[in-house]
């Protein structure tokens, strides 16, 4: 009797597992909605760079709810300045890439190798040119970002640093469009992003190479919390939005990178003020955010904790962000 209860018990269980709501069985993974590029302002994400990243942004899709409008990437000089398989893969999502070139192996941030007079020079022209080949063979639209935070101290191509000075700076910028231009890439969106003021970062405008040469202005900025200061949004950005301002009155503007740490106040309190009020209030120009998604220096992921995530999934879901 024992053991037909038991062949009893474990039939019914069977069945009612055979008949049992799908969902009920096996929890779907959270669905992303997809880039809305004709929202009023766009979100674009950094990844750390690994075998898995295009499932690491599936992965972040479904985490924030949306599929960032933006993917960012990054190359340096050992490897070839662009990927177009990479790039084919963002494109697939329906994001647009954009790819941050750092005229550097990654070596030594003074390798004298890679002085701005050495770019000018022509020295690495065959580089750029396969790189130019490249994203006129990948068509579609892109932002390049070239020798980015060129006011700061922390890589060959910045302020000082091999004797490069802002007019190195511009003819270099220069030279390098000068070689997409002639191999027919017109459909690069040149982004040109200095470092906000503050630190060892000094004024960025002398670097400015010109309005006929930069599609986007755009900074990079970062609230460091108990690891320096917490700022507010308005107080990492403020002052350099309107300095950038006023290089060109009418070019969209971009936050390049950006991220919040959690140390020393109140990350997700940051995030909903950052999208929701003080963009729109005090940077309007401001189209696209890039959220440096890395745990690097600190914690600067989105999901550094629940109320972060959550915070930035309600601004990732709103019709105001695509």
């Amino acid at each position: 009797m024992r053991r037909a209860a038991a062949a009893a018990l474990l039939g019914f269980v069977l069945l009612a597992m055979l008949t049992a709501p799908a969902f009920a069985r096996r929890r779907p993974a959270p669905s992303a909605l997809a880039p809305n590029p004709s929202a009023p302002r766009l979100l674009g994400v950094t990844l750390p760079w690994s075998a898995t990243w295009l499932s690491d942004i599936d992965a972040f899709s479904s985490r924030v709810g949306r599929v960032p409008s933006v993917i960012s990437t990054y190359r340096d000089m050992q490897y070839s300045m662009l990927n177009t398989s990479q790039l084919d893969a963002v494109a697939a999502k329906r994001s647009v890439p954009l790819v941050t070139v750092e005229p550097w192996d990654s070596s030594s941030t003074t390798d004298p190798r890679y002085a701005l007079k050495n770019i000018v020079r022509g020295d690495f022209d065959a580089w750029f040119a396969a790189g130019a080949d490249a994203a006129r063979s990948f068509g579609k639209p892109f932002y390049l970002r070239f020798a980015p935070e060129m006011n700061g101290r922390w890589a060959p191509w910045e302020a000082g640093i091999n004797g490069n000075t802002p007019q190195d700076y511009a003819q270099a910028w220069r030279h390098v469009h000068d070689i997409f231009a002639g191999h027919g890439a017109s459909n690069v969106k040149w982004v040109w992003s200095p470092n906000v003021f503050g630190g060892s970062a000094v004024d960025f405008t002398p670097y400015y190479p010109g309005s006929d040469v930069v599609d986007v202005l755009a900074l990079d900025g970062y609230n460091w919390g108990s690891l320096d200061v917490w700022q507010t949004y308005t107080q990492v950005f403020g002052s350099s939005y309107d300095k950038l301002c006023q290089l060109d009155t009418s070019l969209p503007v971009m936050i390049a990178e950006t991220a919040s740490t959690e140390l020393g106040g109140d990350k997700a309190a940051w995030i909903t003020s950052m999208f929701t009020r003080e963009i729109p209030a005090r940077t309007p120009r401001v189209k696209i955010v890039v959220w440096f998604d890395q745990n690097k220096e600190t914690d600067w992921r989105v999901e550094s904790s629940t109320p972060s995530l959550n915070a930035y999934r309600a601004v990732a879901t709103s019709a105001a962000w695509g």
